[in-house]
Order: structure tokens, then C-alpha cells, then sequence
């Protein structure tokens, strides 16, 4: 029996890079999809007012995260963990509904993500007020 050696020579050659390569797309796979290292606030606007405005002052260094969140979405917003942030939720931002009322709510306060922990999910539920009709 012929035992062709040539065959055996060109897959053990490339059978360490296969599983080099295999190795480095699933480490890089790994570290995208899973990031534990993320310190993140998730904002979730389950409310009618439309464009709900946020900000995050960090206490350490003084950046400031600004930014809106639209009626109906979530918006995901990377911190510095292990850092204290001063936030401020302004629903009055907000326009009108289409049926007339206004949101009035005002949430501030201070907040502290830890690494390697899980999302802080604000839910932005809103407190309406008729807007004031003129009196006949």
C-alpha cells in the first residue's frame, strides 16, 4: 500500500492557521457581542411625549452626554463605570401630544454604573396635564 506523504505534508501545514484563524475570529466575535466591559444606560421612552431630553454631567471629569429620545424608543448610552453622573430626564422638552397636553415631568438625580454590571434601564413614563382651556 502507497502512503502519499505530499497530501499529509500540505494539511498539516495549514491545519495550525485553521485553527489559528478559527481561534481569532471567535475571540473577536467574543469580545464584540459580549463587551462586559460597557457601562451602559439604557433610556427607554415608553410615553407619548416625543423627543424627551437627557443629560448626563460626569462628576469626575465635567463631560457632559446630551441628547433625546424620541416617543416609543430606546436609546443606549455608554458611560464611564465606576463614576458618579448627575442626570436630569426633561419630559417638558417635549411638544404637545396631537391631543393637546403637555408632559411635565423632571427627573433628576445622581447614578453610578459598576463595571462589568448590567444596563440601567430607565423607563421614561410621563406625566400629562390638560392644557389649560380658555374659559367660555
Amino acid at each position: 500500500m502507497r502512503h502519499d506523504d505530499s497530501k499529509h505534508a500540505s494539511q498539516k501545514g495549514s491545519s495550525p492557521i485553521k485553527v489559528l484563524l478559527t481561534f481569532f475570529t471567535l475571540a473577536v466575535l467574543c469580545l464584540t457581542a459580549c463587551q462586559p466591559w460597557r457601562a451602559l444606560i439604557v433610556l427607554d421612552n415608553v410615553s407619548e411625549c416625543d423627543g424627551i431630553k437627557y443629560r448626563l454631567d460626569n462628576t469626575e471629569s465635567g463631560a457632559v452626554i446630551e441628547g433625546r429620545v424620541p416617543a416609543g424608543e430606546k436609546v443606549e448610552v455608554e458611560v464611564t463605570a465606576n463614576v458618579y453622573y448627575d442626570y436630569i430626564l426633561d419630559f417638558t422638552a417635549a411638544p404637545r401630544t396631537p391631543d393637546d397636553f403637555r408632559c411635565t415631568k423632571l427627573d433628576q438625580g445622581k447614578v453610578l454604573i459598576p463595571l462589568n454590571s448590567k444596563p440601567l434601564i430607565f423607563r421614561l413614563e410621563s406625566q400629562r396635564q390638560p392644557t389649560a382651556q380658555p374659559t367660555p
